[in-house]
């Protein structure tokens, strides 16, 4: 039997984060990192020589002098990769905000963590 309701994805909680962001703080700069779809070994290797790195956050967040980096999971199961774990240490020994978030309200927990004012605070 299924069931009645299904997991959101990743896609569906990061354009969820996206619309919430806009709504409560305007004037940050927030950009997506299109890190994770699958490609060809030649688009890849472009990417690579662009300056992709494995591991990078899905977004980005700058607002009032604060840069933060933002990985988006699943509510349950959604587990670090092993190239995230170490940019999640490199950011780490940087002294620079990471944060895994699974919904708005992680997503503002964080943010007042790091000193991000939002209207929804």
């Amino acid at each position: 039997m299924r069931a009645l309701f299904t997991k959101p994805t990743e896609d569906q909680i990061q354009r969820q984060l996206l619309g919430w962001l806009k709504a409560v703080c305007p004037n940050a700069v927030v950009f997506a990192v299109p890190n994770g779809e699958h490609r060809n070994k030649a688009t890849a290797g472009k990417l690579k020589g662009q300056g992709v790195l494995p591991g990078a956050p899905d977004l980005v967040i700058a607002h009032d002098g604060v840069i933060a980096f933002v990985e988006v999971k699943r509510p349950k199961g959604g587990r670090l990769s092993p190239a995230q774990l170490e940019f999640q240490e490199r950011c780490s020994e940087q002294r620079l905000p990471y944060g895994v978030v699974r919904s708005p309200g992680d997503l503002q927990a964080f943010l007042d963590d790091i000193g991000i004012k939002t209207r929804a605070a």
